[in-house]
């Protein structure tokens, strides 16, 4: 392909159609990238998107349900089975087929994301479980949740368990996924003990390689406790988080783009203030399912399912509802099409 030099350096984001491989492809900040063609519009008829475990009212206690969502759509959430175990605050990630969800035991399970059903029992992670867990279509990265600096990976099809990948820059304890792409995991926030110090920092690590994390830029508020999948492959989002004692929850939603370096950007709101929002994502959408809110307990739990298009700013618009017209928060979120996928 004959191609000539840009009058200007080629924004991150942008396609070309590339005339010697006949294929689309997009610049991700340092490389053009195939648009993958394995889409999961064709696999499951739109971006799916799983809601697992959390902590349920009106009922109350940590549940073992899975529900899921068409990300592409709007509506309520649809039932999809059970987990192995009953499961609360904990790490999940997956490709386009596979999820894995890790329990406080540190025992891990897997759901074929393209079915409904049940869970399957695998393997277990090196240390305990995380909260900040990321992928892209071979490895799942996540570091500890408890006041430690450690990173793991796992590898998503194998039943094999955890293996170290090295060191976060801080200890930390609740951190969050803000962001990854098929090469890049990003991770955002946290505090050093329970509810102690509160991080702004954002660090981020290669996922085929192995390593400590590395300086990526702040958070415009040190928080904890937001989670999820972080937007597409371009840009990667946190919404929510602690502020801190007599602070509440933030409700503010905050990205970066994940192929550069930086501070995070404002995006606009949510719809309350949530600290445990579950994101899920496709190329394109944010959902934001449940949650707690400032409110004291036992009424803290959101019922609310919420989106935003994750290529614009502003705040968050009605999605639908969870299924029973439960409140659910601190579930765990996968999807089908986020980021780390492509």
């Amino acid at each position: 392909m004959t191609q000539q030099s840009p009058l200007q350096p080629t924004p991150v984001g942008a396609f070309r159609f590339n005339t010697d491989s006949s294929k689309l492809e997009y610049y991700d900040g340092n490389q053009w990238v195939n648009v993958t063609s394995d889409s999961p519009e064709v696999q499951t008829g739109g971006t799916r998107g799983l809601i697992l475990g959390g902590y349920e009212q009106p009922e109350g206690g940590v549940v073992n349900t899975i529900q899921y969502i068409n990300i592409a759509t709007t509506g309520n959430a649809i039932d999809f089975g059970d987990l192995q175990a009953i499961g609360y605050g904990n790490c999940c990630f997956s490709n386009r087929t596979r999820g894995i969800y890790m329990d406080n035991s540190p025992h891990n399970q897997y759901i074929t994301l393209t079915t409904t059903g049940n869970s399957v029992s695998l393997g277990e992670s090196a240390t305990q479980v995380g909260r900040n867990g990321g992928a892209n279509s071979v490895r799942g990265i996540y570091s500890y949740s408890n006041q430690t600096n450690t990173i793991e990976y796992f590898t998503i099809a194998s039943a094999a368990n955890g293996v170290d990948f090295g060191d976060m820059t801080v200890v930390y304890g609740n951190g969050g996924c803000i962001g990854a792409s098929p090469t890049r995991w990003i991770s955002a926030g946290g505090t050093n003990s329970p509810w102690g110090t509160l991080y702004n920092t954002i660090e981020y690590v290669n996922f085929m390689t192995t390593g400590n994390a590395s300086d990526f830029g702040d958070l415009n508020v040190g928080s904890a406790g937001a989670r999820g999948t972080g937007g597409n492959a371009v840009r990667g989002v946190y919404a929510g988080g602690y502020l801190g004692p007599g602070n509440g929850r933030a409700n503010r939603i905050e990205y970066i783009t994940v192929a550069t370096l930086g501070n995070a950007i404002d995006f606009g709101d949510l719809t309350a203030d949530n600290e445990n929002p579950a994101i899920i994502t496709s190329s394109t959408r944010a959902v934001f399912a449940g949650g707690n809110t400032s409110n004291p307990a036992p009424n803290n739990v959101l019922a609310t399912i919420d989106y935003a298009q994750i290529m614009t700013t502003g705040n968050t618009v009605d999605f639908g509802d969870f299924t029973n017209g439960d409140k659910i928060g601190n579930a765990g979120p996968m999807s089908t099409g986020h980021g780390g996928l492509g």
